[in-house]
């Protein structure tokens, strides 16, 4: 389990999760120090020559999240088409829409931290090996598009999509 603040941790026990659900799972109940301190970073290297188990193991235990509502694990996600029935990837979208009107965060991301991206997209192909990398961008987001479209030269494509309301859901996506 991982936590997003620092502080002293009271418990790690089943908690009834805050979704309409009512569903429970395992969390963390931090006594927060207000100091907001994260732990260093730390690199997989050489993960260009990595299986993909050994870069999964890594990011399970950097705690690396989605961030959308549901926060899943990203490992476990990954973890999922290479163990699942189809035993692979065939096409890898990135999800560069916006998922409501006038949100602009993946906007601002994709002009500021094109090369990042980037990076984290070879990383997931070392993993997923997938035939095709589509990054999937509103055609109303011309800088990121841009951005996006020189920083995955030759690792990606990226494509224009109209804009749509929900745009950014996974799955019309």
């Amino acid at each position: 389990l991982h936590a997003t603040t620092s502080g002293t941790v009271l418990s790690i026990a089943d908690q009834i999760l805050p979704d309409a659900s009512g569903f429970s799972g395992r969390c963390v109940t931090i006594k927060t120090d207000g100091l907001d301190e994260k732990v260093d970073p730390k690199p997989l290297s050489d993960w260009e020559n990595s299986a993909p188990g050994p870069i999964l193991s890594h990011i399970r235990e950097m705690g690396i999240e989605g961030l959308g509502g549901a926060l899943y694990q990203t490992a476990a996600k990954l973890s999922s088409a290479l163990d699942g029935p189809l035993k692979g990837c065939n096409v890898f979208i990135v999800n560069g829409c916006e998922c409501e009107p006038g949100l602009s965060c993946d906007d601002r991301l994709m002009r500021e931290r094109a090369d990042e991206i980037a990076q984290g997209i070879r990383v997931i192909q070392r993993i997923l090996n997938p035939k095709l990398t589509l990054v999937a961008i509103e055609e109303n987001k011309p800088e990121a598009i841009s951005a996006m479209t020189r920083a995955t030269a030759g690792i990606a494509l990226v494509r224009a999509l109209p804009v749509r309301y929900p745009s950014g859901e996974a799955r019309p996506l």
